[in-house]
């Protein structure tokens, strides 16, 4: 799950913004981030800047002396501040995944409810998708599509969703043998998360590589979830490079 953490502090009419560093913040850390990736649409601090840049050679960052071009970061926090429910959910929503996209659109996964829905920026729901099993995560793969994990029993898929004129419209679907978790996305590479490993894939879904996988300890679903987490995994294997 891509998520950011954003604090803000009011001084007189001016608004002070931070960020935390993504990856950390999913450790339950508080680090102050120093660098954001256009790619990714993450922060990171200086530490975890650095098995970035090992893994994502080729994705643009900016540092702090480039502020002005972080964007204003809409998360999955944020998102549960709202109702984002539907007259045809089920259940009460539960929200993994969020992309902004071009022209101030929002997308979220529902994972109690098998969808993704598209929000404008009043959190208002305008239009959705049906998935049909639990969509894990989800990534921007142009400014108008994202790729979504859906994960259930024995359906592992990556299904691609795209914005047509205020529209969601699915697209091509990759299917899998293993787990679908975590999904990233660089270049023309994919990349995977299964709960013990981490796997890259071309566009097409051809098997490129396995990256690490976890040999000890029990099965977690909540695992490596999104491939920040994976950065903080691999932290011993890095330094012995």
């Amino acid at each position: 799950m891509a998520t950011f953490s954003q604090s803000t502090v009011d001084k007189g009419s001016d608004s002070f913004t931070d960020f935390c560093c993504s990856p950390c913040k999913e450790h339950n850390f508080d680090q102050w981030a120093e660098f954001y990736c256009t790619n990714c649409q993450k922060c990171y601090c200086a530490k975890c800047i650095n098995l970035h840049s090992q893994l994502f050679g080729k994705h643009v960052t900016y540092g702090r002396g480039d502020t002005s071009k972080w964007p204003v970061f809409i998360d999955v926090f944020t998102v549960k501040g709202y109702d984002v429910g539907i007259a045809s959910d089920s259940s009460s929503c539960h929200i993994t995944a969020v992309c902004v996209l071009s022209h101030d659109q929002i997308l979220v996964a529902d994972n109690a409810n098998e969808c993704v829905k598209l929000l404008d920026l009043q959190y208002q729901v305008v239009g959705h998708c049906d998935l049909y099993t639990h969509p894990r995560d989800m990534c921007l793969i142009t400014p108008s599509e994202v790729a979504v994990t859906v994960n259930k029993d024995k359906t592992h898929e990556v299904q691609f969703v795209s914005v047509n004129v205020g529209q969601l419209v699915k697209g091509m679907k990759l299917q899998f043998q293993h787990e679908c978790y975590g999904i990233a996305h660089d270049q023309k590479d994919l990349y995977l998360t299964t709960g013990t490993a981490l796997y890259k894939y071309s566009m097409s879904g051809d098997l490129l590589n396995k990256l690490y996988e976890k040999t000890s300890g029990k099965h977690s679903g909540n695992f490596m979830m999104d491939i920040s987490r994976y950065y903080l995994e691999c932290i011993n294997i890095f330094s012995t490079l």
